[in-house]
């Protein structure tokens, strides 16, 4: 029902659908992927920094007891005023303050899956770097700052628990397909991740529209344009989606062999 699970959390208000996660003025929740500037991350070497402290780079915490390379920021604004869920959980030092339909992950049983953050009732157990902590107090405040890094295996460790670097756009029950969001964000963004593996620099020096990375920005307002439709054209639009992601391969295969094609050729003309 989009309220955070004890009458606090988020309004489930549309906000003004460009892309930040609250405009700081009309008081509505934006639906989209951020954390807060008040969240922890913890860097290979450094140890635990504030979010606002992150960089395209860097190492960070992610599940599994591993680092994963940040290779961009989906959204970056530092003086964005914007609306968050604050979720605490026992033993957890840092509330996870994140935007309403950013996934985190929950263990379901024996099954760790990935749920929109305004799904997250008190008593469910969030999955952390050690196993599990049950949320305690969901409230909602308002922060300046909105981050959304995204690192190569698609998740991240932000206050002690194991989020997804993605958000849900379509309920898992209107799918209607055998895959989750995070599969098919994480899948979509592995031709972004093949430039920047073969090309750092490239990706190190990404620019922004309206806080968002120019490599999202067009996809995300399809997205979002797809997640308003009914019923039919979701299910339709999402099968599409995923024979094109499960044809990316293919894809990432032609974009690596045209960028060592261009690079042979350059490589040729100055040796002439």
């Amino acid at each position: 029902d989009g309220n955070g699970g004890d009458g606090e959390g988020g309004d489930d208000d549309g906000g003004d659908d460009d892309g930040g996660c609250n405009d700081g003025n009309d008081g509505k929740v934006d639906p989209d992927l951020c954390f807060s500037a008040q969240n922890t991350i913890e860097i290979m070497g450094q140890g635990l920094i504030d979010m606002s402290f992150l960089e395209i780079g860097d190492y960070v915490r992610v599940q599994g007891g591993k680092f994963a390379r940040v290779y961009s920021f989906g959204h970056y604004e530092k003086s964005r005023s914007s609306n968050y869920l604050q979720i605490q959980a026992a033993g957890i030092k840092t509330p996870l303050e994140i935007t309403k339909d950013h996934m985190v992950f929950i263990l379901d049983g024996t099954t760790t899956k990935s749920v929109p953050a305004s799904s997250i009732k008190i008593g469910d157990s969030l999955a952390t770097e050690n196993g599990s902590s049950k949320v305690s107090k969901i409230d909602t405040v308002k922060r300046n700052g909105a981050y959304a890094p995204f690192t190569t295996s698609g998740d991240i460790i932000v206050s002690g628990i194991v989020a997804s670097n993605y958000i849900s756009m379509i309920p898992q029950e209107e799918f209607g397909l055998p895959v989750t969001m995070q599969w098919i964000a994480h899948t979509f963004k592995a031709p972004h991740r093949l430039v920047c593996a073969i090309s750092f620099n490239i990706c190190k020096n990404e620019t922004y529209t309206k806080g968002l990375s120019n490599w999202i920005y067009v996809p995300y307002h399809i997205g979002k344009w797809l997640a308003h439709q009914n019923v039919v054209v979701k299910v339709v639009g999402s099968a599409l989606l995923v024979a094109i992601m499960y044809l990316s391969p293919v894809l990432i295969s032609v974009l690596a062999l045209g960028f060592f094609l261009v690079k042979l050729e350059k490589t040729k003309a100055k040796a002439l």
